[in-house]
């Protein structure tokens, strides 16, 4: 069994899933510990490792919530935050500088199996492509982002 202990660790299963992440998709070492995914599409994340809690962290953009839709935003994604317990270590928090909504997640030691890191990183990607979008559509009434129960409710 194949488990996640530092940055070593990181860093091979990258190179795995790196020849088998989105068409198009980068994986770039930005620092020891430190990783950023960046797709043609001009999105991406990035990933931390976190050697205090042996925890890789990984962080998304979703962009700042349109004024008119701002309480739209903060409310859907405080009601998503509610669910941890079924969505585990995923959350959504604001950055203070500028108010951009955050996708956060974590992976722990039990995660490095190959198959389900490479799991984890699609299912991130997708949920930061569904928020993103459902961000921006907050400030559309009537408009809002077509719900995929599975996407939201998956854990990574």
């Amino acid at each position: 069994m194949h488990t996640i202990h530092d940055a070593d660790d990181v860093r091979r299963l990258l190179t795995q899933a790196s020849e088998r992440l989105t068409p198009g998709a980068q994986a770039t070492e930005t620092d020891a510990t430190s990783w950023a995914v960046e797709f043609d599409s001009g999105e991406g994340f990035e990933l931390e490792w976190c050697a205090e809690g042996s925890r890789l962290v990984l962080i998304a953009a979703l962009g700042v919530p349109p004024p008119e839709g701002e309480i739209a935003a903060l409310n859907l994604a405080l009601s998503y935050n509610a669910l941890w317990r079924e969505i585990g270590d995923l959350r959504i928090a604001r950055d203070g500088d500028d108010g951009e909504l955050m996708l956060i997640g974590e992976l722990g030691p039990e995660d490095g199996e190959p198959e389900t890191f490479l799991a984890a990183l699609q299912h991130f990607e997708s949920l930061q492509r569904w928020w993103t979008q459902a961000i921006a559509k907050t400030s559309e009434p009537g408009d809002a982002a077509p719900v995929d129960h599975a996407l939201l409710l998956g854990r990574i």
